[in-house]
């Protein structure tokens, strides 16, 4: 495996946790994030591995870790928001 699997798996991982951490809050929420992420993760990761040809590999790997630091930046903004909420 290359290093670039390695950090997409990584931020996968991260993004799956957040959205299940977020579960403790709304359990609706927490299941409609894991769906969302396995729905574009599995879209990404098949275009990573089996359409990549002519270095269509690079686009995809891109298009996996934008979309995952995007969902780990609003599901980190959520528990931030919640977190703050609780205690007011």
């Amino acid at each position: 495996m290359r290093i670039e699997d390695y950090i997409a798996y990584i931020c996968s991982t991260i993004g799956i946790l957040l959205a299940i951490h977020i579960r403790k809050y709304s359990k609706r929420l927490s299941i409609a994030n894991v769906i969302l992420w396995v729905g574009y993760s599995a879209y990404c990761y098949y275009g990573l591995y089996y359409r990549s040809e002519y270095g269509a590999a690079l686009a995809w790997w891109f298009y996996l870790l934008f979309v995952t630091i995007l969902h780990i930046v609003g599901l980190l903004l959520y528990t931030i928001f919640r977190i703050i909420k609780k205690r007011k």
